[in-house]
């Protein structure tokens, strides 16, 4: 049986050089991102495939906010993080100017430690940097993206991708990095907007994917939904509200 995972890192030829050594041999592929030829292989019927579609327990769905880089935004979001027990990644994913970026970290939250993480340092630095990060020895990890195979961090919530465009041409892997665990768990406005319908009360039992609250926002309606299955702890928002980015509108949502 031959294993491939993070496929998308491995052309068409490596894969099937390692096939050629034995004359007979199983394949069983993983990835986050599939590439065009094993998705088109599949979907035609030359190729099994299988889709893993629960999320680990108590993982809750990862939110996504574009924005330009902000000073405010950097630091309100890194302090918020910092404040519930939790700690943050920072991609920046240029070498060159790593050390010039966790500086500028570094002087915007001066009571915070920073580290830094890329495939240039030597192994043991690397490992002492990475253990550091585990135990919360460093508050927020300047990294590359060489982070998207590694550790899982309970406790990081957060993620800052500088560049975006440039960095992201593998976002699962990245994004995967990020626990999104049950600490904190809280249904928030993904936008400023008007609350038109909540569907739950505390104390009500969902599942995961039932709607919950209704918003309107950019003249469209917007509905939020449970990330697990759960009980509801409390409610903040009721029809009629006009909230704010980020205002929490469920409080502590499904606990088990």
């Amino acid at each position: 049986l031959l294993i491939i995972d993070e496929e998308h890192r491995f052309g068409v030829r490596h894969k099937e050089k390692i096939k050629q050594l034995r004359a007979e041999v199983d394949v069983l592929t993983l990835t986050a991102t599939p590439i065009p030829r094993t998705l088109h292989m599949s979907l035609i019927g030359i190729r099994d495939l299988s889709t893993i579609d629960t999320p680990p327990q108590d993982r809750r769905a990862i939110q996504t906010r574009i924005c330009t880089l902000d000073d405010l935004v950097i630091k309100e979001a890194i302090l918020k993080e910092k404040a519930r027990g939790g700690q943050v990644f920072f991609v920046h994913n240029n070498i060159r100017t790593i050390y010039r970026m966790a500086n500028y970290i570094q002087e915007l939250l001066p009571e915070l430690s920073v580290g830094i993480a890329h495939g240039q340092l030597r192994e043991r630095e690397l490992e002492q940097v990475m253990i550091d990060f585990v135990h919360h020895r460093i508050d927020v990890l300047v990294c590359t993206t060489i982070i998207e195979s590694g550790l899982d961090i309970p406790a990081a919530n957060t993620i800052f991708i500088n560049d975006a465009e440039v960095t992201l041409a593998r976002p699962d892997p990245i994004a995967g990095r990020m626990d999104v665990g049950s600490a904190g768990d809280t249904i928030a406005a993904p936008m400023p907007g008007l609350v038109k319908l909540v569907n739950v009360a505390a104390g009500d039992t969902v599942g995961k994917g039932q709607a919950l609250i209704v918003m309107e926002a950019m003249k469209m309606e917007h509905t939020l939904t449970a990330p697990r299955d759960g009980t509801i702890a409390g409610v903040t928002a009721k029809p009629g509200d006009h909230v704010e980015e980020a205002a929490v509108l469920l409080e502590l949502v499904v606990q088990e």
